[in-house]
C-alpha cells in the first residue's frame, strides 16, 4: 500500500475545563405545529405575548383569524413578528359561525378543551364529511365547527 493510501487514526479526543455557561440566542425558523400553539396559547393569556418566527402559511394565518373571531386581538407587526392580546382561560367567545381553519388539525381538539367551555367540541373533518354525506352540513373547504 503506498504511503499516501495509508490509514492514519485521528488525534486523540482530550477534554477542556467549561470555563463559563453556554449562553446565548439561537433563531430557528418558524415551524407550523409551534405557530398554531403560540397563537392559541397567546390567546388563552391575560396580556399580551410576543410571537417571533411565526410561520405565516395559510393554516397559521386561519388560525389567526380564528382567534380573532372568538374575542382576542391578533396583529401582526412585521414579518413573523405578531402581537396578541389574549382573553384569559374561558375569555374566549362563541363564534358567530363555523370557523374556517385551513386545513385543520389535532391542534384544534386541544384548544376545545383549553377554553374551558363545559361541552365543547370540535367536528372534524372526518365526523364533518359524514355529516355532509347524510346531508346535515353543507360541504365546504376544511371547515371545522365548534360546538358550545
Amino acid at each position: 500500500m503506498p504511503d499516501d493510501q495509508m490509514l492514519h487514526s485521528p488525534a486523540p479526543m482530550t477534554a477542556a475545563a467549561p470555563s463559563a455557561p453556554l449562553a446565548g440566542r439561537v433563531a430557528v425558523p418558524g415551524d407550523k405545529s409551534i405557530s398554531h400553539r403560540a397563537l392559541m396559547l397567546g390567546a388563552l393569556a391575560v396580556g399580551r405575548t410576543e410571537i417571533t418566527g411565526l410561520l405565516e402559511g395559510e393554516d397559521v394565518l386561519a388560525t389567526a383569524a380564528a382567534m380573532r373571531l372568538m374575542g382576542a386581538t391578533i396583529e401582526r407587526a412585521a414579518d413573523g413578528h405578531w402581537l396578541v392580546d389574549g382573553v384569559g382561560l374561558g375569555g374566549l367567545g362563541e363564534p358567530a359561525d363555523m370557523l374556517d381553519l385551513g386545513n385543520p388539525n389535532l391542534d384544534w381538539v386541544g384548544l376545545a378543551k383549553a377554553m374551558g367551555v363545559p361541552g365543547a367540541k370540535v367536528t372534524t373533518m372526518e365526523e364533518f364529511n359524514r355529516r355532509c354525506a347524510e346531508g346535515l352540513a353543507t360541504p365546504g373547504p376544511y371547515l371545522v365547527e365548534v360546538e358550545f
